[in-house]
């Protein structure tokens, strides 16, 4: 009824012809992007991360690729996004295996940013065998410094709140008294 008051041209849609509509895009979108990683000349460099959702206890990993394309224009693309049954190192590892080999990638990345988990040196060890880039045979493991800067700042800011609420109770008490 609302649908015909503001929106009389609207023409419902069931739910399989949207779900069809989105897998086609997708599927000619995904050539598209394969497509430009083939004739790109340049190098990749690689982001992962793996978090755990709290409310439906499931963890989830994605891999994101940086790279230059022929215009020597900066690009970012997320290709991965898998759910994950363990953070083990070696799950880690085969997920972005994985993911690289779909898209025909596993010889051109040459570095491989993760945070600095123990689980992702072990991943970085395994993967190393696997990903042989073309620039001198290895790949270079950065560690997010982003990562590094929150662990270390972490524990200071449980201190600098409980500072922050004495400070606010004496201002509130201050506020009361005169």
């Amino acid at each position: 009824m609302i649908q015909k008051a503001f929106c009389p041209k609207y023409i419902k849609v069931s739910r399989k012809t949207t779900k069809n509509d989105i897998a086609a895009i997708y599927r000619s979108k995904l050539s598209v992007l394969k497509q430009t990683f083939s004739t790109t000349s340049f190098s990749f460099a690689m982001t992962s991360d793996n978090w755990a959702s709290q409310h439906k206890r499931t963890s989830y990993l994605s891999v994101v690729l940086h790279y230059l394309d022929n215009n020597r224009s900066l690009n970012k693309r997320v290709i991965g996004f898998k759910l994950m049954t363990s953070h083990m190192g070696d799950a880690i590892a085969t997920t972005i295996l994985e993911v690289l080999r779909e898209f025909n990638l596993q010889y051109r990345v040459v570095s491989i940013t993760l945070d600095d988990a123990s689980a992702n040196t072990m991943a970085m060890s395994i993967l190393e065998l696997d990903l042989r880039s073309y620039v001198g045979g290895f790949v270079i493991h950065q560690r997010c410094i982003c990562h590094m800067i929150n662990l270390i700042v972490q524990p200071s800011t449980n201190v600098i709140n409980n500072l922050l609420i004495l400070v606010y109770a004496a201002y509130c008490l201050f506020i009361l008294m005169y």
